[in-house]
């Protein structure tokens, strides 16, 4: 399950970044702000840095990650 981060009120391209559930505040993880994928892209972020720079990749590649994570 997906949900907000608390402390980390960010968004890409109008998309909030979405956290795992599984992490907890202060956990190192990556925000995801999948809303984008009708576009045709997913953009990612470091929840230690959330100021920091945002990686978008399209939508082709984050399946193939998403394909690899789950094998």
């Amino acid at each position: 399950m997906a949900e907000r981060k608390p402390g980390i009120d960010r968004t890409h391209g109008g998309a909030p970044f979405l956290f795992s559930s599984y992490s907890r505040a202060g956990d190192d993880c990556i925000g995801v702000a999948a809303d984008l994928v009708a576009l045709g892209t997913v953009a990612v972020m470091d929840s230690k840095d959330p100021a920091g720079p945002v990686v978008v990749v399209d939508d082709t590649a984050w399946g193939a990650f998403l394909s690899y994570a789950k094998a």
